[in-house]
């Protein structure tokens, strides 16, 4: 008999009877991934500030690091690492524009100390990097708003 399209996909039932399938498995008890906790699909950790030198080959037009290409997504995680966890920011101030200057140049330092830039483009790299702050500074209020208030 000639099988169709459809039964050539069904399962079949498993040909082991049930005291074969317990002595051949691996016992439960023992596996390691019931000790790990494995984060779902979806779920995000907490930024953390990268430690460390990092050395900036090449800056785009609007002072982006962008050489080696890893370099962009250190950046922009360790700004989200500022806003988060390295600065205790006031929630109560209303939008970037407000923030006291003192606190933006100290977050400009941490970045400045972290990341090694081309001579000539410290102005570029500040105004990219005080603007992601901003963003990051807004997407952080949006968030607690829609968390907690």
């Amino acid at each position: 008999m000639a099988e169709t399209g459809r039964d050539k996909h069904r399962r079949r039932p498993p040909s082991l009877t049930e005291e074969d399938n317990a002595s051949s498995g691996p016992d439960p008890a023992t596996t390691s991934s019931e000790n790990k906790n494995k984060r779902k699909r979806g779920q995000r950790g907490r930024n953390h500030y990268p430690e460390g030198k990092y050395t900036v080959n090449a800056i785009s037009v609007a002072g982006e690091p962008i050489e080696p290409p890893e370099i962009a997504a250190i950046f922009r995680n360790a700004i989200g690492a500022i806003i988060r966890t390295k600065m205790v920011l006031d929630p109560t101030i209303a939008n970037w524009a407000l923030f006291p200057a003192g606190k933006k140049e100290a977050m400009w330092e941490l970045l400045s100390g972290t990341f090694v830039r081309p001579r000539g483009t410290t102005e570029k790299v500040k105004y990219y990097a005080t603007k992601m702050l901003g963003e990051a500074f807004r997407r952080w209020k949006s968030h607690l708003n829609t968390e907690y208030v």
